[in-house]
């Protein structure tokens, strides 16, 4: 489950992370306009890819980087589903079948 979860981010967040770097138009729709926000937002999965990438790579120094990790994502991807109001988005509902897998991947990892 633990290499799964760091496969689903890192498969996930290159290709979003790239078309937000070069600003794609493409993304306009679900990220909205470049601006400042959506350059944080960017700086934000730049930090989970990396961090998935390093866990992933190099597992017996950085596994205690997993649960928080996760749980970051988990958190935020959840409390987005509160408070995102257009709840069309398709980035709402992807985060939602990210989170459950993650939320499952912690359970597993805990018990």
């Amino acid at each position: 489950m633990t290499t799964a979860s760091l496969l689903i981010n890192i498969l996930v967040l290159v290709p979003v992370c790239f078309g937000l770097l070069f600003k794609f138009s493409q993304f306009n729709l679900v990220f909205g306009t470049d601006s400042t926000a959506r350059q944080i937002l960017t700086c934000i999965y730049l930090a989970i890819l990396n961090f998935s990438f390093i866990i992933l790579l190099f597992p017996e120094k950085n596994s205690n980087f997993l649960l928080p990790l996760l749980s970051l994502q988990v958190f935020y991807k959840f409390a987005s589903v509160l408070l995102i109001k257009d709840k069309k988005t398709p980035v709402l509902w992807f985060n939602l079948v990210i989170a459950i897998f993650h939320t499952t991947t912690i359970y597993f990892k805990l018990i």
